[in-house]
């Protein structure tokens, strides 16, 4: 045993103290004198990068070790972390990154399914392309959306049909088509643009004048 020193007691304005062992405030050292619950000596190589500790109270057993949980993140946790800027998340099966908008697949690939679910939108900009399945839930809704909804086409060709405007033709290969009822109101306007349908669909009251107006895609 080595020498003893007299170590004074917290809280008490006197000289009194305690003698106590010059080594026992030492700290215990890993692989020397650091030791498990069981009494087995700690090695160095179960707490840095080790993979296995040895539980003899239980038998032996593998088991990562704490350090390996802290230092072998996810790769998924680690891109979150390394995120610095405002946006959205977009996880495209393997990365995860931020985005300045949302991100939304545009096509149907033939062995896919694109489900829209009850009560949520899925907003795509001017096109989207199904050679699969798109399925809408009731309540949900595929919204297209595009300049008001069009650009304004030029170099329109008229056809009338008794007396009627009945389609207008233009050069970039847009077409618009007009029905009447039998009192010749106009009762559905159609705008079509690379394959899509913009519809507006006119609803008069009793006495004639126009009373709403429905839009939508088609």
């Amino acid at each position: 045993m080595g020498k003893r020193v007299r170590v004074q007691l917290h809280g008490v304005s006197n000289n009194r103290g305690v003698l106590i062992d010059s080594e026992a405030t030492d700290g215990a050292t890993v692989g020397r004198n650091l030791r498990w619950s069981d009494g087995t000596l700690v090695l160095e190589t179960e707490i840095r990068g080790g993979t296995t500790v040895v539980d003899n109270t239980t038998g032996s057993s593998v088991q990562p070790t704490l350090w390996s949980l802290i230092l072998n993140k996810p790769t998924i946790v680690q891109q979150l972390g390394e995120l610095d800027y405002p946006g959205y998340l977009y996880f495209d099966g393997t990365d995860l990154t931020g985005t300045e908008f949302p991100l939304h697949d545009i096509r149907v690939e033939t062995s896919e399914t694109l489900t829209i679910p009850s009560s949520k939108q899925y907003l795509i900009w001017q096109e989207i392309i199904v050679q699969g399945d798109l399925v809408v839930e009731p309540g949900g809704e595929l919204v297209i959306l595009d300049e008001e909804p069009y650009l304004d086409p030029v170099s329109p060709d008229f056809t009338y049909s008794g007396g009627n405007l009945s389609q207008i033709d233009y050069t970039g290969g847009e077409q618009k088509t007009f029905t009447y009822n039998g009192s010749g109101q106009l009762t559905q306007l159609d705008f079509v643009r690379d394959g899509l349908t913009y519809r507006k669909d006119f609803y008069y009251t009793g006495g004639g004048d126009l009373d709403y107006i429905n839009e939508y895609y088609v």
